[in-house]
C-alpha cells in the first residue's frame, strides 16, 4: 500500500480529548498514523482513507500518554507507550491488547525503539532503561542520569551508523552512549542551547544529531570530535514573532527529517508554525500557514509526500483557553523540501 493521502491539507475525524503527544507515521509504505494523547489511550488512522482505525484505552486509569512509537522489527503491529503512570507497554494491534514491560520510579516522556527489538525510555527519575520486548522479564539495564530525561533518540539502523543513543537532560546536558556498552557516556556534552532542550533527532546519516530548545533555536551537532567535524556545527534562531516591535520566542517543540533528503529537517514550534530546512545551506526552504495553537509533534510518510501534524497547545502560556486539539495533514511537494542542488538519498546498507 503507497502512503499516499488525499490532498491536504484537511484534518482526521475524531481526534483525541485531550492535548496531543506525539504523531508517528508507521515507517513502511503505509498510510497508518499512531497518536498518543494525554486523555489516555492510542489512535492509529488510516491516512489514506481519513479515517479513525482503532482506539486503544491504556491502562485502567487511563494515564496520559506522553510518548508512543512503532515497533521497527514490527511495523504496522506493534507499538510501545510510555506515560505519567511510569510504565513502558507495548500495544499488538491485531489482538487489541496493551501489555506493561515494566516501569520506572516516576513519569515517563521519552522513548526509542529499534530494530534489534529493544526499546529505551527515560524519564523524570534520572534514568534511563533498556528493555527487551521478546523477554519475560523485560528489563535488560537501568543506567542513572545526571538529571531528568527530557528526550532521546537512537542512530538509523544501517551499516555506516554506529549504534548510538542520545541522552538530553533537563540541565542541558547531552549524553552520547554506545548501545553495545552501556556502562558509561562515551560522550558527556552541554548543549549549545542556552535553554533546556524540549527534543533530540539523530541525522539520518547517523553522524550527529538535532538539539530543539524552549527559546526558539535549533542546533545541529556531530559525534565525530575531530575539528574538521566540529566547524560543521551550527545552530540558528527560528519560531519567533514581532509584534508592534517586541519578538515573541516560542519553544520549538518537534523534529522530523524528510525520508528523500537527509539534510532537510521540519520544525514545529509554539507559535503553530511549521518550516523546512535545508541544514546543507543553512537556510529555510518553505513556512506553512500558520495553526490557530502550538505544534506539539510531526511526522513525515515514509515516502516523503505527507506531514502529520498534532495542533495542539502546548500550555507554554499557562493555563488557558485554547482552540481545540486537531490531527492536520499536509501534502509535500518535492519542492518545498529538496535543497538547492540536492539529489534523491540513496537506500542505506543494510
Amino acid at each position: 500500500m503507497s502512503d499516499t493521502c488525499p490532498t491536504g491539507p484537511y484534518q482526521l475525524p475524531d481526534p483525541p480529548t485531550a492535548a496531543i503527544s506525539r504523531v508517528a507515521y508507521a515507517p513502511t509504505s503505509s498510510p497508518d498514523l499512531l497518536v498518543a494523547s494525554w486523555d489516555g489511550h492510542v489512535r492509529r488512522y488510516d491516512t489514506a482513507t481519513n479515517t479513525l482505525a482503532a482506539t486503544i484505552r491504556v491502562g485502567d486509569t487511563a494515564p496520559p500518554v506522553t510518548n508512543a512509537c512503532w515497533s521497527p522489527v514490527h511495523p504496522t503491529t506493534t507499538s510501545y507507550t510510555v506515560s505519567l503512570d511510569r510504565a513502558v507497554r507495548s500495544i499488538d494491534w491485531p489482538t487489541q491488547t496493551c501489555t506493561v514491560l515494566g516501569e520506572h520510579d516516576a513519569g515517563l516522556r521519552a522513548l526509542a525503539a529499534t530494530a534489534d527489538s529493544l526499546v529505551y525510555t527515560g524519564g523524570w527519575d534520572a534514568q534511563v532503561r533498556v528493555w527487551d520486548a521478546r523477554a519475560a522479564n523485560a528489563m535488560v539495564s537501568a543506567h542513572a542520569q545526571v538529571g531528568r530525561v527530557m528526550d532521546l533518540d537512537v542512530t538509523p539502523a544501517h551499516a555506516s551508523a554506529q549504534p548510538l543513543l542520545v541522552v538530553t537532560t533537563h540541565d542541558r546536558g547531552v549524553a552520547v552512549f554506545d548501545r553495545r556498552q552501556m556502562t558509561q557516556p562515551m560522550q558527556e556534552r552541554v548543549s549549545p542551547l542556552k535553554f533546556p532542550t524540549r527534543t533530540v533527532k539523530c541525522l539520518p546519516s547517523g553522524d550527529g544529531f538535532v538539539l530543539a530548545s524552549t527559546e526558539g533555536r535549533v542546533a545541529v551537532e556531530y559525534f565525530d570530535a575531530d575539528p574538521a567535524a566540529q566547524a560543521r556545527r551550527f545552530a540558528f534562531k527560528c519560531h519567533r514573532q514581532m509584534v508592534d516591535g517586541i519578538e515573541y520566542i516560542y519553544p520549538v517543540n518537534a523534529v522530523a527529517f524528510h525520508p528523500k533528503y537527509p539534510m532537510t529537517f521540519a520544525t514545529g514550534g509554539a507559535d503553530g508554525v511549521v518550516s523546512y530546512w535545508d541544514g546543507m545551506h543553512k537556510k529555510r526552504i518553505k513556512a506553512l500557514p500558520r495553526q490557530p495553537t502550538s505544534i506539539a509533534s510531526l511526522d513525515f510518510t515514509s515516502d516523503g509526500n505527507a506531514i502529520a501534524l498534532a495542533v495542539s497547545y502546548t500550555y507554554e502560556e499557562g493555563n488557558k483557553d485554547h482552540p481545540p486539539d486537531a490531527l492536520v495533514i499536509h501534502s509535500v511537494r518535492d519542492a518545498d523540501v529538496r535543497p538547492r542542488g540536492a539529489t534523491v538519498r540513496k537506500a542505506p546498507d543494510s
